[in-house]
């Protein structure tokens, strides 16, 4: 009988031990699929400020054209 008990206990500490490491591998994936998602939005945002920057330079010494595009882009975004 103590060595069956013995045998049971053992399967369930093991079983605790797989279900600690699967837990531990889910919040390990989490955080990986997190990290793809922010190098994702950011690789979206760069080409934009990119974009951006070269209007700013090529309106350089007419600043106010320059304003006006970022209203109108700040108009479009409040509609969406």
């Amino acid at each position: 009988m103590a060595e069956i008990r013995k045998c049971r206990e053992m399967k369930g500490a093991r079983k605790c031990r797989e279900m600690q490491e699967a837990r531990k591998c889910r919040e390990m994936q989490e955080a990986i699929e997190d990290a793809q998602r922010e190098i994702q939005q950011r690789m979206k945002i760069s080409p934009a400020l990119s974009y951006l920057e070269q209007i700013r330079m090529h309106f350089g010494s007419k600043s106010h054209i320059y304003d006006d595009f970022l209203d109108l882009l700040r108009e479009f975004k409040s509609k969406m």
